[in-house]
């Protein structure tokens, strides 16, 4: 009988982990900080899947954080073949806000910090050291500004007082990239009284949007898109994680605009 009851709640057990998708598996992975794995089960989403949308958008986030972490890291690399210690440090910084878990980051950091140690403690003078030439990496340079939207159909716009309508219509929107209309005709939904049943595509939607945003580079944008997000979940994991790599970024490009000033000057 136990050995019975055994095999049944391993049956259960395993039917339970059948039911977790690629997506929800992806989602668990960045919770973790563990974004090259995120962009192996999201990679594996086709695109007959009802969610390959959203995992595509998330893909193209995830992939951006561990393009700017690599180059952030590289550009480390070359600050330390010119013996700029301490800006190399702080660009370790950032690339560890942006992946915390970027493969050999930990190791540079405290590289870097014990010649820094050494260096004080010697009272060494890094100039006499040489240099090595620079490989010019540079993260993404500012985006150009996005096309606006244009204004969500007037067909659907009329059929505000039905929510299966509006539904139907804002994941197509979604499904085909149109994020700004989808969330003007949802917000617009929302305006008539269609609160409760708009509200998780309308999360969905802010979503898609911030994650798109950012993966073409405005972090402004997908700053402001990520904070809606927290205003609903003020603890969303994803929304935390992402405002954290952005952050860093425009801190670390305004201590890199601020240096290369004082060099010019």
């Amino acid at each position: 009988m136990t050995s019975r009851r055994a095999r049944l709640a391993l049956v259960l057990l395993c039917a339970g982990c059948a039911q977790q998708t690629h997506l929800d598996s992806a989602f668990d992975a960045l919770r973790e900080g563990a974004l090259v794995e995120a962009l192996v089960q999201l990679d594996s989403i086709p695109p007959s899947d009802p969610r390959y949308p959203e995992a595509r958008s998330t893909a193209d986030a995830v992939e951006r954080r561990v393009r700017v972490a690599h180059r952030l890291m590289q550009q480390a690399l070359d600050l330390r073949a010119q013996r700029r210690d301490e800006q190399a440090a702080a660009t370790i910084a950032a690339a560890r806000s942006i992946w915390p878990s970027l493969p050999g980051i930990a190791a540079l950091a405290r590289a870097t910090q014990l010649r820094m140690a050494a260096l004080d403690a010697g009272g060494g003078d890094q100039s006499a050291l040489g240099e090595v030439l620079s490989t010019s990496t540079v993260v993404d340079a500012d985006p150009p500004t996005a096309p606006q939207g244009e204004i969500a159909p007037l067909a659907a716009l009329a059929g505000l007082g039905d929510w299966g309508h509006v539904e139907g219509e804002v994941r197509r929107l979604l499904g085909q990239g149109r994020v700004d209309q989808a969330i003007v005709l949802l917000e617009a939904a929302r305006a008539e009284g269609v609160t409760v049943e708009s509200a998780p595509l309308w999360l969905l939607a802010i979503r898609v949007r911030a994650r798109a945003v950012y993966a073409r580079g405005d972090l402004g944008a997908a700053a402001v898109a990520w904070r809606r997000v927290l205003d609903v979940q003020e603890q969303d994991v994803e929304a935390i994680g992402f405002l954290e790599a952005i952050r860093a970024e425009q801190e670390w490009r305004a201590g890199k605009n601020d240096g290369d000033e004082r060099a010019r000057g």
